[in-house]
């Protein structure tokens, strides 16, 4: 009987030891399970942080602002050298074909080709400031046309009788195609908004060496402009207004106006091939 009640006993404290036991395990498996859920909610509300943090990071981006389309230039009005369809010959030597003038009075001419050489250069010495000048020299060499070779000698063409080759030398505005005709008369040159003053001279020399033969006319144009002038064009060709376009007859006052060159006699419209120079070859 004793013995059965202390059993009971000692059953009973065992049972209650494990039921503690058991308590006790499940407070600390729900403590732990609890805190694993606090950290996960953590973790995820720091993870929302730091996506609203990248949001507020990464503002929405700015348009790309529309294209202001660029408007068309106005086109660029054609210089008289472009509408008269002319081109610059670099400098050098060439032949000429002109006419030959066999009589004082041109009465006789017929067609002839002569050789010529030009050399054009620039230089500011001896000028004012702010100003240049620009010489081109002009060779017209009828050595072979003036005189009669009779082999041992040479002998000057027959009394009356000039053998000269038609020739004129001149020089223009490539832009409005102004005239600087006559020498020593100032010119004024209007382009683009801006007036240039520029002033031109003429040099002739004929040289006829009896002893060796040789018979040239030379002719150096000086032209005295702005050093931001660069619109100068010599030209050289037929020197007969016979068969121009323009009266024989016909005066011209260069006090009163400004000739363009296809205004006067002395021009392509003649039917004669002319050459056309510049300092730059352009």
């Amino acid at each position: 009987m004793k013995k059965s009640v202390m059993t009971k006993i000692l059953s009973l404290a065992v049972a209650s030891a494990m039921v503690f036991s058991c308590a006790a395990c499940s407070d600390s498996g729900k403590k732990d399970k609890d805190e694993a859920d606090d950290e996960e909610i953590e973790a995820s509300e720091d993870e929302e942080e730091e996506e609203e943090e990248e949001e507020d990071e990464d503002p929405t981006p700015t348009p790309e602002p529309t294209a202001t389309p660029t408007p068309t230039p106005e086109p660029t009005p054609a210089t008289f050298f472009e509408e008269q369809e002319l081109t610059i010959t670099p400098q050098g030597e060439y032949d000429l074909d002109t006419e030959w003038l066999y009589t004082d009075n041109d009465t006789q001419n017929g067609p002839t080709t002569v050789p010529i050489t030009v050399e054009i250069k620039e230089t500011t010495e001896g000028c004012d400031e702010g100003y240049k000048m620009i010489v081109a020299d002009f060779g017209i060499d009828y050595s072979s046309k003036y005189f009669y070779d009779y082999g041992d000698f040479f002998a000057y063409p027959p009394e009356g009788i000039t053998n000269h080759p038609s020739t004129w030398v001149s020089a223009f505005d490539r832009y409005t195609g102004v005239s600087f005709e006559p020498g020593d008369n100032t010119v004024l040159v209007e382009y683009e908004g801006k007036t240039y003053d520029v002033t031109c001279t003429f040099d002739w020399n004929s040289v006829g060496d009896y002893d060796n033969g040789v018979a040239a006319d030379y002719c150096t144009v000086t032209v005295t402009c702005p050093v931001d002038y660069d619109g100068t064009v010599f030209y050289i060709g037929h020197g007969s207004g016979g068969d121009s376009q323009i009266g024989e007859g016909q005066e011209f006052d260069f006090t009163a106006k400004q000739y363009t060159i296809d205004e006067l006699p002395y021009y392509v419209t003649n039917g004669f091939p002319y050459f056309f120079f510049s300092a730059n070859n352009k």
